[in-house]
Formats: C-alpha cells, sequence, structure tokens
C-alpha cells in the first residue's frame, strides 16, 4: 500500500491487488414473462482510513422477451 497526501488532511492510497468480492440472489417467477430479483454483493475496498466492507442491496425486475 502506498499512501501519499495531495493536500493537508486528504490522504490517497495506491493499493495494487487482489481482492475478493461475492454476493447472492433470488429471483421469482411473477408471470411467465416477469421475474421479480433481490441480490446482495458485499465488495471488501481499502480506503485511507483502512479496509471496509461495502454492501450492496438490489431489487429489481427481468423481463423474458
Amino acid at each position: 500500500t502506498d499512501r501519499s497526501s495531495i493536500a493537508p488532511g486528504v490522504t490517497t492510497v495506491n493499493d495494487d491487488g487482489f481482492v475478493l468480492s461475492y454476493g447472492a440472489g433470488v429471483g421469482w417467477d411473477a408471470t411467465d414473462r416477469m421475474q421479480v430479483v433481490l441480490e446482495w454483493d458485499r465488495h471488501r475496498l481499502n480506503f485511507a482510513g483502512g479496509e471496509n466492507n461495502i454492501n450492496m442491496y438490489t431489487a429489481g425486475l427481468r423481463f423474458k422477451f
């Protein structure tokens, strides 16, 4: 990890490497042509203040053509 400062109180980080992301999701067929989808993803990211887990929750509709 390479840390530098671009301004007083502002720290930047340059960290090249492999980071694991994972998630899970479910889908329900509401009709023959439409599906309701719920998903969760977790990303482990490195910030200037340390490592943090970022969770993303999504809900959507898929239409079949």
